[in-house]
């Protein structure tokens, strides 16, 4: 318990910029099954005091049972109006519920929710924003898609994500620091090696990210499809989203390609002008569309980017449906 205390104290101090003061563990007189399942401790961040619990067996914690604990906790310890809880680890799922019901949590080094000192992951005090466009780089942008689809609330490291995502270390490097002047995410250092995370959770990073993002989309060309290998295109556009939705599928399907892919593409398929009997429309991304396919369609976010700007009402009502 001592290590998580002291992770407690490095993992706040280093992601809020906060000093923070841990008395305890406290000696109170608590029921067996309380005793057993807590310890307690006196938390002091500036003039603010908190009623630190932290769990004995995270594998058994129920978050129903805990509220009802905490009523009968907080009314033996007159420490604190508020109080927060305190673990190594806890599932993903179980996480998502605590911050659905607005618990106070710190999890070391994993995730901080604490919506007490207006933190719910206020990743360290953020740098002034720096000179960031106002769209972001298409790197930065499949790094947010990774903490919108893939994300398991565990940190990133720059290595990781370069592999998954296909792009040199140095560029996700960047990435992070784009993230980190638009006051995004999490990131730590941790001896040599920077990692990132999204605490927050995938709701509340899509609304902050959104005015970020852009279409992925730099140039659609039409060829006809018996030209193409279209088995190995994921679908996009319109077609992707009849695929997500109840909209009816376009007569001219539509793929998205990388520019490495469209290189091989546009040597052996003839560009057509305008729409015919045969013709599939090719998008070409900014990004590898194929990273984060589902049900051999684009990710719903790129597809909401790719489309937002669309004035087709039939079209608007599906992006709705899509983000629901």
């Amino acid at each position: 318990m001592e290590k998580l205390i002291t992770d407690l104290c490095e993992y706040v101090s280093e992601v809020a910029g906060l000093s923070i003061l841990v008395s305890g563990p406290l000696s109170v007189s608590l029921p067996n099954y309380l005793a057993g399942s807590y310890d307690l401790y006196e938390i002091s961040i500036g003039k603010e005091r908190f009623l630190g619990v932290a769990l004995k067996s995270p594998e058994s914690f129920k978050p129903v049972a805990f509220e009802k604990h905490m009523s009968k906790l907080m009314d033996a310890v007159d420490v604190a109006e508020f109080w927060l809880l305190i673990a190594a680890d806890l599932p993903s799922y179980t996480r998502r519920r605590l911050v659905a019901r607005q618990f106070a949590f710190v999890l070391p080094w994993r995730q901080l929710h604490w919506p007490e000192l207006g933190m719910a992951v206020q990743a360290r005090k953020k740098r002034e924003p720096g000179e960031i466009s106002d769209r972001f780089k298409p790197a930065t942008q499949a790094v947010v898609l990774h903490g919108l689809i893939e994300s398991d609330d565990e940190p990133a490291s720059v290595q990781a994500l370069s592999k998954r995502l296909g792009y040199t270390p140095m560029t996700i490097s960047r990435a992070f620091d784009e993230l980190e002047s638009a006051g995004l995410g999490c990131i730590i250092t941790r001896g040599r090696e920077r990692l990132l995370s999204f605490p927050e959770g995938s709701e509340a990073l899509w609304e902050r990210a959104r005015k970020y993002l852009r279409t992925p989309v730099r140039q659609v060309r039409r060829v006809r499809l018996a030209e193409i290998n279209a088995s190995n295109l994921p679908l996009a556009g319109e077609s992707a989203l009849s695929r997500r939705t109840m909209l009816t599928a376009p007569q001219e399907p539509v793929f998205a390609a990388s520019r490495r892919e469209w290189k091989q593409i546009s040597r052996t398929a003839d560009v057509i002008p305008v729409q015919d009997d045969g013709t599939c429309r090719v998008q070409i991304w900014r990004y590898e569309p194929r990273l984060f396919v589902s049900d051999g369609t684009v990710d719903p976010f790129s597809l909401y980017q790719s489309l937002k700007d669309e004035r087709d009402e039939r079209i608007e009502m599906s992006l709705d449906e899509l983000m629901e």
